[in-house]
């Protein structure tokens, strides 16, 4: 009798980057965007080594989550990626600035909302 059998695994990829073969110790994802906006940062850009940076893109996904196409919107969709996978939240720094300019009274001022999630990748 001959038994045979398979085990289908999938990578959980962005940009066709299979995050558990990361080997930088740290990561840091960088979100730009209103928070308050429906909860959406965009764009979101994954620092992960030496000038290596993925990018996922909220409205043509390049994220795979167990052989399927998903969209990460929140900061929330983020963390519950990468701890899936082995990594841990160690730092959340908010970096928004407010900026503009004012003469004789008037003027504009605007805020550049940028948050930066640091992650330990202990998969190594």
């Amino acid at each position: 009798m001959v038994c045979s059998f398979s085990i289908t695994t999938f990578s959980q990829t962005i940009d066709d980057v299979d995050i558990r073969e990361i080997k930088s110790e740290f990561i840091e994802v960088v979100f730009k965007g209103n928070p308050n906006l429906y909860g959406l940062l965009f764009p979101i850009k994954i620092n992960y080594g030496f000038n290596k940076k993925l990018k996922v893109f909220r409205k043509k996904s390049n994220v795979i989550y167990e052989g399927e196409k998903v969209v990460l919107k929140t900061e929330n969709d983020i963390i519950n990626f990468f701890t899936a996978f082995g990594f841990d939240v160690i730092e959340e720094v908010d970096r928004s600035k407010t900026y503009g300019c004012i003469r004789n009274g008037s003027g504009t001022i605007g805020t550049a909302d940028m948050i930066v999630l640091r992650l330990k990748n202990n998969n190594n």
